[in-house]
């Protein structure tokens, strides 16, 4: 848990903020090497999503492998947890907000938006 990431102590998807000169897709392909140890490269865009705790702008990109890759965390991240997309399991959480059932736990959220799209997408 970190006191300056209000998503500290959440499970949430590879990202951060753009370098200047960077695209979207570069930022992707960056954070998610940086945070988890894997090159990916965007197959497609997700969409834009607004964060309710700050005025930040998120732009989601999906990727695909064929296998699940070896991570490496870096010290940002605490766990690393691998599932296929069909494999969510939709839920409400104790709060009374939309979710998916996920290794015991629940994403929701931002996550839980981004993940809705992506299903819409890739399907």
């Amino acid at each position: 848990m970190r006191d300056d990431d209000p998503w500290s102590g959440q499970v949430a998807l590879p990202g951060g903020m753009r370098k200047r000169g960077e695209t979207l897709q570069e930022t992707a392909t960056r954070e998610t090497k940086e945070e988890v140890g894997i090159m990916i490269t965007p197959k497609g865009y997700i969409g834009s999503f607004r964060t309710h705790a700050r005025d930040i702008v998120v732009a989601a990109f999906y990727s695909s492998v064929q296998e699940e890759p070896r991570f490496s965390i870096d010290d940002e991240v605490d766990e690393v947890y691998w599932a296929r997309i069909n494999s969510l399991t939709p839920t409400i959480t104790d709060a009374g907000f939309p979710g998916y059932k996920f290794y015991g736990g629940v994403v929701w959220g931002l996550t839980y938006r981004i993940l809705s799209e992506c299903l819409q997408e890739v399907h």
